[in-house]
């Protein structure tokens, strides 16, 4: 589990920490307060240089919509935007700016360090680049991105280097062959990371209900899925029919009046109970990062929601770090612990309170209820 968390810079962000980290973490602000931001950095700082998870990061953002904004140079923009950068310009920029990340976890503390410069890839290598005005062929603008890792155990003195990995990214995709890792990297902590609307065109619920076996998760799901459609009583997962080597299928709720609905034409609120279920199983003795907690969800079933979540998270060793800018959600989730006695394993984070950007207040236990007063507006 994290203890802490420290963001020299990411972003905008500059100098904050997270102190004291409990079992549940609330993280509360304005709108553009830097919340998203915040987890974000966690998930790339667990990611530990991984190419494909710091992708995966990245394009959280646009997971509003199933249109991909891809432009020349999509994914290397959405990734190298990550790195602080001269505040004077806004297009082709050099990042010259680096991530700096620290945490400790399980009493030992890691440094993750990234750094971002613009590349180019030659057109004869990169069938994707594009025609200029003279019908020439121009090289793909990509970035280069490296990334030092260090750690310092209770038995040392010193951070020592554990890693070193590199990556190029180009317009649309890695380049496998440049990922490097010049060190063998230490385990990871488990990490799932959950965009307000990430539900929309993730695949992950499917995936759950597939191997999902256990009776007693699966009737906890339909309880709660009821407090949304008291018609619901079951769901499964039904494979597509036709060829025998197809290994697609779609996850299914049954009614009480005996109709098989799939998940993917249901509300909101239904998918993103079964992408909080899929989360909490994938995070595993890990972390759980949730952009915007309430979205999907009317206010009357967030208790209901909380509750479970943090009874879920509790049997599968999950710390969970989520954001909010909706009182009525916070008020909701305090009153949950304060009635199941769980007050103590709920932390509270204000960010940007005082108008300054980054800048967090910490709230413990019955101080909560400040959290509550000291945002007093409705930032819905």
């Amino acid at each position: 589990m994290l203890q802490r968390f420290e963001i020299e810079s990411f972003r905008k962000l500059e100098s904050v920490s997270l102190e004291e980290l409990a079992e549940f973490n609330l993280i509360v602000g304005r709108n553009n307060s830097g919340k998203t931001s915040i987890l974000e950095a966690v998930a790339v700082g667990l990611a530990m240089g991984e190419a494909r998870e710091i992708l995966s990061v990245a394009r959280k953002r646009d997971s509003r919509s199933n249109v991909v904004l891809a432009g020349p140079s999509y994914l290397s923009d959405i990734v190298s935007w990550m790195f602080p950068a001269p505040s004077t310009s806004f297009w082709d920029v050099n990042f010259d700016g680096s991530i700096k990340l620290k945490y400790t976890a399980d009493d030992c503390e890691l440094k993750v360090e990234m750094s971002c410069r613009r590349a180019f890839f030659d057109p004869s290598e990169e069938p994707r680049s594009r025609l200029d005005s003279a019908n020439k062929f121009e090289p793909l603008r990509g970035i280069e991105v490296a990334t030092v890792v260090q750690e310092r155990t209770p038995s040392s003195v010193d951070f020592l280097e554990i890693a070193n990995m590199e990556f190029s990214l180009g317009a649309r995709s890695v380049d496998r062959e440049s990922i490097t890792t010049r060190h063998q990297i230490k385990q990871r902590i488990p990490f799932e990371y959950i965009s307000p609307y990430s539900h929309r065109n993730s695949n992950s619920s499917e995936s759950f209900v597939r191997r999902l076996q256990d009776e007693n998760e699966k009737h906890e799901i339909v309880e709660l899925l009821r407090g949304i459609d008291e018609d619901i009583v079951d769901f499964f997962y039904e494979p597509f029919l036709g060829n025998h080597r197809s290994r697609g299928g779609r996850a299914v709720i049954k009614t009480r009046a005996g109709k098989y609905i799939p998940l993917s034409v249901l509300g909101d609120g239904v998918r993103r109970v079964f992408e909080l279920g899929a989360a909490l199983h994938y995070s595993r003795n890990g972390v759980l990062l949730v952009d915007e907690i309430e979205a999907g969800f009317h206010v009357g079933m967030l208790g209901d929601v909380y509750r479970w979540l943090t009874s879920k998270a509790s049997q599968n060793d999950v710390q969970i770090i989520a954001s909010s800018h909706s009182l009525e959600a916070i008020q909701a989730m305090v009153e949950a612990a304060a009635i199941s006695s769980k007050s103590e394993t709920l932390r509270g984070f204000s960010i940007g309170l005082d108008r300054k950007f980054g800048k967090v207040r910490h709230y413990f236990g019955k101080e909560l209820y400040s959290l509550i007063s000291d945002n007093g507006l409705d930032i819905r």
